[in-house]
């Protein structure tokens, strides 16, 4: 195997997916040794908690959800606005049309 040909995936990106492929594994295989009652040194859920473990995927997904709409909330409320290239692509804009308008098409 080239080593070399497997660098792709050694990207911040794919360091976050790891991770949260990682994290997923754990809580999956936690949350079905408690649904089981198979959990270390003999420990039992009492009954009474059966039903709250079985919701917790539901209100982990809910959790990540409101986390990403506050981070995509956030991301927009915070990203910074770019006067002078907005200017410079209005200019360009306006050259393209000029040329345009030379070769004869007509622009509104």
């Amino acid at each position: 195997v080239d080593l070399h040909s497997l660098s792709h995936h050694n990207t911040p990106a794919m360091k976050r997916m790891h991770r949260w492929a990682v994290i997923i594994i754990l809580f999956l295989s936690m949350w079905l040794s408690a649904i089981n009652n198979v959990l270390p040194l003999g420990y039992q859920v009492p009954p009474e908690y059966h039903s709250m473990i079985l919701a917790l995927p539901l209100w982990f997904v809910v959790l990540f959800g409101s986390y990403s709409l506050g981070t995509i909330g956030y991301n927009l409320m915070t990203f910074p606005s770019c006067d002078e290239a907005a200017k410079e692509l209005r200019k360009e804009m306006e050259q393209a049309k000029a040329d345009l308008r030379k070769r004869g098409l007509q622009i509104s």
